[in-house]
């Protein structure tokens, strides 16, 4: 189903309770218990205004659109270290983590530019630092997430907000 949205039905009877994650300038995470029973219990920083300030400032990019196009366009292998790096392309399947999974954003640039340090930095392409900037808050308000949800002995979580209703969109 990658690739695909599929909207599904839910049993107004079978909805509560959940977590409402609003990702808008930053993060927003609200305990849905019923019709009009709910609290806030969680937030964050990072959000799409983080996305937006930062994303600016690394790829001089002059509107959100722009920068949520270049970020489609962009790979993060050369500039996000992978699980793979660290275990000489391998998965470490002890754990579950595939050789793609990111264990540290950014985490090889430092690497890059040590390596070029007579030169200066190198000249990264605009969509990689796009592309693994835009991660880092789908990341960062999952992890969140999932562990809220999990204190709460929830079941569902509901998105909403415009970042997250952006990377959907641009998503396809």
């Amino acid at each position: 189903m990658e690739g695909q949205k599929e909207f599904v039905q839910i049993d107004h009877n079978d909805l509560f309770p959940y977590l409402l994650v609003n990702i808008g300038s930053g993060g927003s995470m609200i305990k849905v218990d019923g019709d009009g029973k709910f609290q806030w219990v969680s937030g964050t920083n990072v959000g799409g205004g983080t996305y937006w300030g930062l994303g600016r400032l690394l790829t001089k990019c002059k509107s959100f659109d722009e920068l949520l196009e270049l970020s489609q366009r962009g790979d993060n292998r050369t500039i996000d270290m992978l699980v793979g790096d660290i275990y000489s392309g391998m998965d470490y399947s002890k754990i579950g983590l595939s050789a793609s999974t990111i264990a540290s954003s950014f985490g090889k640039a430092i690497r890059l530019y040590c390596t070029n340090a007579l030169e200066g930095p190198p000249k990264l392409l605009r969509e990689q630092l796009g592309y693994c900037w835009w991660q880092c808050p789908i990341n960062e308000e999952g992890l969140s997430s999932w562990t809220t949800i999990t204190h709460l002995a929830h079941q569902r979580i509901h998105l909403r907000g415009f970042y997250i209703c952006a990377i959907v969109f641009a998503s396809g």
